[in-house]
């Protein structure tokens, strides 16, 4: 085997590689959008500074259009909402929620309640 064949056999390697790398990071993943938020989303664990809590799990957040009812504080609330970027901004209340998608289904909340962050893993039902 020459030179010439060995350079193009790891140029062949290299993009072999390469092209993987960049498939596996092209997934249909899902998009944040009003969509994908819409529905039942119920409590599959919460956190309160970062300790696992159960006084959450029958909690539940129902997105439609722009209102989230929810009774993540104790009682049902109805609440206007903006979708920014990575935010959840409720328009008549003093707290937002910064979301991550875990996956079609599993969505991750954060926020901070009077200095209390909280982390809450929801799934659509």
């Amino acid at each position: 085997m020459d030179s010439c064949d060995y350079k193009m056999n790891i140029s062949i390697i290299f993009k072999i590689i390469a092209l993987s790398i960049l498939f596996q990071y092209c997934t249909n993943e899902p998009k944040l959008n009003n969509s994908y938020l819409k529905g039942q989303w119920r409590v599959k664990e919460a956190y309160r500074n970062e300790s696992l809590t159960k006084t959450l799990n029958s909690a539940i957040f129902m997105f439609n259009e722009n209102i989230l009812e929810t009774n993540f504080m104790g009682e049902k609330t109805l609440s206007p909402f903006k979708l920014v970027n990575n935010k959840i901004i409720l328009e008549n209340q003093k707290y937002e929620y910064t979301l991550k998608i875990n996956s079609k289904n599993e969505m991750e909340l954060t926020t901070n309640i009077n200095e209390t962050p909280f982390r809450i893993i929801l799934i659509n039902n």
